[in-house]
Formats: C-alpha cells, sequence, structure tokens
C-alpha cells in the first residue's frame, strides 16, 4: 500500500483514504455498468435496433440504455422508476430487471 507522507515528518496523511473509497465505488459503478451492458447484449433480439455482436461495443450498448430518462417514484413504500412513453430501450431494461427480481 502507497502511503502519502507529509513534508514535515513522518505522518501519514489522511487523504488516501478518501481516494481509496472513491476509487472503490468507481469501480464498482464501472463493473455494475459493464455487467448491465453484457445482458443487453444477450437480449439483441429485444433491442430496439440491430445489434451485431462483433461490432456493438459495451461503450455504445452503455451510451444508449444510460441515456434513457426516467423518474424516480416514491409512493407507498415503493421505489420505482418510470419511463417516458417513447422509451426504445424499455422492453430490454424490463427483462433484465425481471430476471433478476
Amino acid at each position: 500500500m502507497i502511503q502519502q507522507r507529509d513534508h514535515a515528518g513522518g505522518e501519514t496523511s489522511g487523504r488516501l483514504c478518501a481516494n481509496k473509497i472513491i476509487l472503490l465505488c468507481a469501480m464498482v459503478a464501472f463493473n455494475l455498468l459493464r455487467g448491465l451492458g453484457q445482458e443487453v447484449i444477450k437480449r439483441a433480439g429485444l433491442a430496439p435496433q440491430k445489434i451485431n455482436i462483433p461490432r456493438w461495443r459495451i461503450k455504445t450498448v452503455l451510451k444508449n440504455i444510460v441515456y434513457c430518462a426516467v423518474r424516480l417514484v416514491r409512493h407507498a413504500g415503493r421505489i420505482e422508476l418510470h419511463f417516458g412513453k417513447r422509451c426504445r430501450w424499455f422492453e430490454v431494461i424490463q427483462d433484465i430487471a425481471h430476471s433478476f427480481a
């Protein structure tokens, strides 16, 4: 483990702990999004666009999914995502959600 030392003398700065936490959160978010992208590619038949699996990159799939506008609604002790009426990727996202539920 790399530790940062102060200029005056031997004590370790606590800033690396915060950086480590931020890095871990970013890694978790990246891996979750990558897993979501893999699940979308598995469901290429439901996609509103033709997905040539060798040609589509995870970045392209994630861009299409992340750009879907949703509204987070809390009602009666439940949390739901409300999609727009014209969300092209709704069927794919719904199928993935049902497979994990």
